[in-house]
């Protein structure tokens, strides 16, 4: 029964390390200062005369932008390199395109 206890424990822990280590690693990836996000600031066209304008909100150091189509603003969270999603609609991302300079060049809503 010790044995059993005592393997449990070690893979919970185990777990838990890989876990950390693993958003860690994903943390180190994402912007996370205003450097950072600096390039992804600026209006974007997605289509269909829609407007997308984006800035960076310096309290929670992430960016925020207005639809100027429906007016709507919003908060946005990185997820991956150059993918945030909506604060408010998880299953909203902002995904940006870059040129061969590794500038930001274009965004799709999804």
């Amino acid at each position: 029964m010790a044995f059993i206890k005592h393997t449990v424990m070690r893979s919970f822990f185990l777990s838990a390390i890989l876990l950390l280590s693993t958003h860690f690693i994903l943390a180190q990836q994402l912007p996370s200062s205003k450097d950072d996000l600096y390039p992804y600031e600026g209006t974007f066209d997605v289509g269909n005369n829609h407007r997308i304008t984006l800035g960076i909100f310096d309290e929670f150091k992430s960016l925020v932008y207005l639809d100027l189509k429906t007016l709507k603003l919003g908060l946005l969270i990185p997820v991956e390199n150059n993918i945030f999603r909506d604060n408010n609609d998880s299953t909203k991302l902002f995904m940006f395109s870059r040129d061969k300079n590794n500038n930001v060049e274009g965004l799709k809503i999804n």
